[in-house]
Formats: C-alpha cells, structure tokens, sequence
C-alpha cells in the first residue's frame, strides 16, 4: 500500500490506522463522544463514516476535522507501521 501523504488524507485514514498516527485522536474520539476507540469496525470505518454514524452536526463534524487535521499535523514514530502490523508499546 501507498504511503499516506498530505495532511487533508488524514481524515481519510481508517480509524484504528489514525489513533496510531495520532495519539491525539483518542481524546477528540472522547469530547465528541464518538465509540471509536476499542470497536471492531474502526479498522474499516474512516472518521466520515464514524461523523455519519454518531450524528454529529455539520458544526461538530467540521469542528472535529479541523481539530484532527491540527493535531496530527506531524507525523509520530507509529508512522513507520504497515498495514496489518498491531501496535504494541
């Protein structure tokens, strides 16, 4: 798989693939009150679908992506993991 460049990608990412390249996320996941963390769909759920999915307003949505894109603006060292690759520190 390609690499993901681009800040804007980001939001793109599924959701278990961003909380490992934003640790930041896992806090946003909670002030927006999303089930995100620990649920067997967040390998396949990007945060559109999880924004759909927990009915958050078009003002929460665009909040929290804009919140997401700041946040993990720079890469972590969970950025080197590949798909499939569990993260274990």
């Amino acid at each position: 798989m390609s690499e993901i460049t681009g800040d804007a990608s980001i939001v793109d990412l599924p959701i278990d693939r961003l909380i490992r390249r934003c640790p930041q996320f896992v806090r946003l996941s909670l002030v927006y009150r999303l089930a995100c963390i620990g649920c067997s769909f967040s390998r396949f759920h990007n945060i559109h679908q999880a924004i759909e999915l927990h009915s958050l307003t078009a003002g929460q949505a665009a909040q929290l992506k804009d919140q997401i894109l700041a946040d993990c603006a720079q890469p972590t060292d969970s950025d080197s993991f590949t798909e499939g690759e569990d993260y274990v520190q």
